[in-house]
């Protein structure tokens, strides 16, 4: 006899310990409706996945919801490496080898399961859940052809068997897809992951910088008049491999003057970008509180206020400084000829498009707040996703008042839209970007040396 807790309530995992026992010390005829076991395995044969764990999992998720809910909260299991008086463990794989493998068999809307690994008397034992039917389920069933077994063929349980589903159990699958309860809420949560790292940022030294910039540009200038003869020496002084300088002292200096005008504009839009690759990121995360299988979940989430969001930038050590800011004028001086300044700017040289990314991503949209539509995912119950992880949150430390993220979401399966909203837990401390950089360069200096 099956020594186990079959009450109402899900084993909860730090029982699993004691269903392997319970199995281990099980006859051979003890497997129930809820409950198979499979001594021996290879998680790598397509065969085994699809013709024995494939159709178990289907044959559990395609049971009466009422029935399946008397014994361990309807929850069905499938244990791998363990039989009555006998241990062989399984070899275990990587959960996403798994997951893809028996996708193809399951679809991605199809079965909700998900794999605990344990051990059990010094062996390695996969034991796999299959989340308790449901009203409203459809009717599971293969989603890909293999051997014998048919693209569609519909697998239920019979006493302590996965076999091919007869016109009663159709019958019985289609009225359980029909009664669908009146549920269209959208149970959700939406939270930030490690706050401590999140910070607001500042910046100094802008006009230190410009003067700085002013002085590297003009320093080549002497005090000497530049007349057209002086820059027509200074051009075959330099060989007749250079080309002498063309502009007047005043034209050089005039876009000098634009330049810097041009970067302390931008320089705002210029800390925005440096503070991409200094920055943290921020964490967003989406639980499922619910018993259902949310599809095509899609949230936005919105700061409004003085606020911004900028993709953040890994490659920090190529980084520098200047690839930020406007184009500046050429130096001043003589410079080598170029024969070929007129092919490069020749019309004949095709234009090439801008790079496109393939596939989904998070759109950001800015309006003096930020929005970050979310690229949709599927969320199954009770699991915890990472929601967004790519972007830099920018808040000024200027901005004093309360954060508040406010996010709305939708799903494909669920006929309303959940929205809330939480307060960004800004706890660390403010970061000067300027300060930030030079550390920065000074770090990478030294380690050059």
């Amino acid at each position: 006899m099956l020594d186990i807790d079959t009450s109402r309530r899900p084993v909860r995992p730090a029982e699993w310990a004691s269903v392997l026992d319970a199995i281990y010390h099980a006859q051979p005829a003890d497997e129930q409706t809820w409950l198979e076991w499979k001594s021996r395995l290879d998680l790598r044969s397509k065969e085994q996945m699809a013709t024995l764990v494939a159709k178990a999992i289907i044959a559990f998720a395609n049971r009466d919801p009422t029935e399946a809910a008397a014994c361990v909260g309807g929850i069905g299991i499938l244990v791998i490496g363990v039989e009555p008086g006998n241990v062989s463990g399984v070899v275990q794989i990587d959960n996403a080898d798994l997951d893809q493998m028996l996708t193809s068999y399951l679809g991605s809307d199809g079965p909700v399961w998900q794999p605990h690994w344990d051990q059990y008397k010094g062996e390695t034992v996969l034991i796999i859940e299959v989340s308790a039917p449901a009203w409203g389920d459809p009717p599971h069933a293969f989603r890909k052809e293999y051997a014998n077994i048919g693209d569609g063929a519909i697998y239920v349980r019979r006493r302590a068997r996965s076999v091919p589903a007869d016109h009663r159990d159709i019958r019985r699958l289609v009225d359980r897809y029909a009664n669908r309860p009146d549920d269209n809420t959208l149970d959700i949560t939406i939270g930030v992951d490690d706050p401590t790292m999140l910070s607001r940022y500042t910046w100094t030294g802008i006009d230190t910088f410009i003067e700085a910039e002013r002085e590297r540009l003009l320093g080549p200038i002497t005090e000497v008049r530049h007349t057209e003869r002086t820059r027509d020496l200074a051009g075959r002084r330099m060989g007749a491999g250079m080309d002498p300088e063309a502009r007047t002292v005043e034209e050089y200096k005039d876009e000098v003057e634009r330049y810097l005008d041009e970067t302390r504009a931008r320089w705002p839009e210029i800390m925005r970008s440096l503070a991409a690759y200094l920055l943290p990121t921020t964490l967003f995360t989406v639980t499922n509180l619910s018993a259902r299988n949310y599809r095509q979940l899609e949230v936005r989430l919105h700061v409004a206020g003085d606020a911004d969001a900028i993709e953040f930038e890994e490659d920090l050590d190529s980084l520098d400084f200047r690839d930020l800011l406007p184009r500046q004028p050429r130096e001043w001086g003589p410079r080598p000829r170029n024969v070929i300044r007129g092919i490069v700017q020749s019309s004949y040289l095709p234009s090439v498009p801008p790079f496109t990314p393939a596939g989904p991503r998070t759109i950001l949209e800015r309006g003096g707040s930020f929005t970050l539509r979310v690229q949709p995912l599927d969320l199954r119950p009770r699991q915890t996703e990472v929601l967004e992880d790519a972007y830099v949150l920018l808040i000024p430390a200027s901005r004093t008042d309360e954060v508040i993220v406010s996010w709305s979401a939708t799903a494909t399966n669920v006929d309303a839209t959940a929205h809330g909203q939480f307060a960004l837990p800004l706890e660390g401390p403010d970061v000067n970007l300027m300060e930030a950089w030079a550390q920065t360069e000074a770090s990478r200096q030294e380690a050059n040396r």
